[in-house]
């Protein structure tokens, strides 16, 4: 007896995994100021600030990887760290606190900043749960696109997808409003 539910055990976690897999995510316009959007060349991606330091950095490279293949010129704070350093700024607390560098970094027009919480799903897989993010103006500080990605629930089931499809996803999203 104890063979047979072991067996069935194993079926129904493959299934499960089946099932998680075969769904979908989106991303959703939760705002959009289009008069703030003209003329964004240079952007910046910052780490995501998430209860897992990999996964940020994960969909916020990403973000930037996809945004540079479509000729977009993108890239991380800590290839800007030169150029904080020149200006008496620390990298480190910008990572922290994009405010602090607004309107200081030249040539950069805007910030992509974010958030990401991730969550174990019964247990077994993490996944990340929802999804943050913010295309701000590097000038003023004001938001000109917050986006929010979740995965699409399928009948009680949740898709769960990579930080790269996650990146992408939201890479599309903003590549389609600049």
């Amino acid at each position: 007896m104890q063979k047979k539910y072991r067996k069935s055990g194993r079926l129904t976690s493959i299934l499960l995994l089946c099932v998680l897999l075969a769904g979908c995510s989106g991303v959703e316009v939760v705002k959009e100021d289009e008069s703030l959007r003209n003329g964004f060349a240079t952007l910046v991606v910052f780490p995501f600030q998430s209860n897992r330091s990999d996964t940020g950095s994960n969909i916020a490279g990403a973000i930037a990887r996809f945004l540079s293949s479509e000729g977009i010129s993108a890239v991380s704070i800590d290839e800007l760290s030169d150029q904080l350093a020149e200006k008496g700024l620390d990298p480190a607390s910008a990572v922290k606190d994009y405010r602090r560098i607004v309107g200081k970094l030249d040539g950069v027009d805007a910030f992509i900043v974010g958030d990401a919480s991730v969550r174990a799903l019964s247990g077994y897989m993490e996944h990340v749960a929802v999804c943050s993010v913010r295309l701000v103006d590097a000038r003023t500080g004001r938001v000109a696109l917050e986006l929010r990605y979740e995965p699409k629930k399928r009948g009680s089931w949740q898709r769960t997808s990579s930080e790269t499809e996650i990146g992408e996803a939201i890479g599309r999203q903003i590549l389609s409003r600049l």
